[in-house]
């Protein structure tokens, strides 16, 4: 009795034909590696994009698109986006998108009311600033924070000002070598030793502990933000070594777990050690019996 192979889906014989092309390419010496890595991302791209709902081989291909993502940056990337900010831009693409989309629907709720007569009463408002400022969008915060404070302006100028420029030009995923850390770093212990609105106003003293890297763990609504917020705050280290800044995040990583790493997490921690042989064995171990996830790779 034979059996008749299941139909490909149309999504991915469109992935196969322009996969050919993309390793033709690279064959032939025409395509460097790393503009290879990212025509075929791009492709897995599509197929997800383009792939009946409901196909159970989407999620081995959203997979296979954030690791080899990942692998670009460790490997192939001649961004000047330091590493740690890099890892906090691929954990929000792949894991937080939609935390973000929501945190900007609240963004957006509150910047079309919000003023100083109705933030008390908006019990959205402290949390979505913080929310804000953990995922990066200082100036978000920033926009937020000026519709309520205008009270405070003649007594606490300088403090506002102060805190204006810290979170307008904190860290972000985007950020390069030529942020200066130290100094931005200073400016929030100098703010919380000696500032009197840091002194007195309990909201605006746990904003400025958040920047400085304190109770991210209390604040974080999830892992990967947790992470992402380490990174983004936490000294980069600009000196050091790629595989030293890599141990540096996997020990971000393992701490925003309070068990083992699930299967997929450990892969991304094997990456990020540089330990590309290790993790190419995981990936066979993760797709044993199918070798869909491992061929995609």
């Amino acid at each position: 009795m034979t059996h008749e192979p299941v139909p490909l889906d149309r999504a991915v014989k469109n992935l196969i034909s322009e996969s050919a092309l993309v390793f033709d390419g690279l064959t032939r010496l025409s395509t460097s590696v790393q503009d290879a890595a990212r025509a075929y991302r791009s492709a897995l791209i599509k197929c997800v994009r383009d792939m009946d709902s409901g196909n159970d081989l989407s999620d081995v291909v959203k997979a296979s698109v954030a690791l080899l993502h990942l692998c670009e940056i460790l490997y192939f990337s001649t961004a000047s986006t330091l590493l740690p900010y890099a890892f906090g831009a691929w954990v929000q693409e792949h894991y937080g998108s939609l935390e973000l989309e929501e945190l900007d629907d609240a963004f957006l709720q509150l910047q079309s009311h919000v003023s100083l007569d109705t933030s008390d009463d908006d019990a959205t408002y402290w949390p979505t600033i913080i929310q804000l400022v953990i995922s990066g969008h200082g100036r978000k915060a920033w926009e937020l924070l000026s519709r309520t404070t205008s009270t405070l302006h003649s007594k606490y100028a300088p403090s506002l000002a102060s805190l204006r420029h810290l979170l307008v030009h904190m860290p972000t995923t985007a950020s390069d070598a030529s942020f200066n850390w130290t100094a931005w770093n200073d400016a929030i212990l100098h703010l919380l030793q000696n500032d009197p609105l840091a002194l007195s106003d309990a909201h605006i003293r746990l904003l400025l502990e958040l920047l400085s890297g304190q109770h991210l763990d209390q604040h974080a609504r999830s892992w990967h933000q947790q992470v992402v917020a380490k990174c983004l705050f936490e000294d980069p280290k600009a000196h050091l070594s790629a595989p030293t800044t890599g141990r540096r995040i996997v020990q971000r990583l393992e701490a925003a777990f309070q068990s083992t790493l699930p299967p997929f997490e450990q892969i991304v921690l094997l990456l990020l050690q540089y330990d590309l042989t290790s993790a190419l064995e995981h990936i066979h171990g993760l797709s044993a019996g199918s070798t869909r996830f491992y061929s995609l790779l």
